[in-house]
């Protein structure tokens, strides 16, 4: 009932773990089915194919960790620049993303002043960091 709301009001069974959406579903029921529970034991729709579920477990198997899996950076040693990247950040990012300043100029500008108020320092940082931490895995 969750995922696909009440048989004969919002779905009717057209197979044994098969269904087709009615129209009142569409209507006013708008719950979104991949956020609930485990949707590989919920009935297939019309159209879906019979592997399906089969299908996307392969696909989830198939799937590798990222890289940076289990990383935390600690920003202490470098929180005032980040303090500053931030302010950087605060003073370029609304006009540029919103088009009010001309590119061409700001987005140098922008690195400019991120470049002289730290960023390499945080990047050298993290990167120290990574490659402590990846030593030990």
């Amino acid at each position: 009932m969750v995922g696909y709301g009440i048989e004969g009001v919002h779905y009717k069974k057209i197979g044994e773990n098969r269904i087709e959406l009615l129209p009142a579903s569409t209507e006013s029921y708008a719950v979104p089915g991949f956020a609930l529970g485990n949707v590989m034991i919920t009935y297939l729709q019309k159209d879906d194919p019979d592997n399906k579920w089969e299908e996307y477990e392969k696909f989830n198997n198939s799937a590798q960790n990222a890289p940076l899996l289990g990383f935390n950076f600690d920003p202490t040693p470098v929180q005032n620049e980040i303090a500053a990247l931030r302010n950087v950040k605060e003073e370029f990012y609304p006009p540029i993303m919103t088009g009010t300043v001309d590119p061409t100029k700001a987005v140098p500008q922008a690195i400019e002043k991120f470049n002289a108020n730290g960023l390499a320092k945080v990047m050298e940082e993290m990167q120290r960091q990574y490659d402590e931490w990846k030593a030990k895995q």
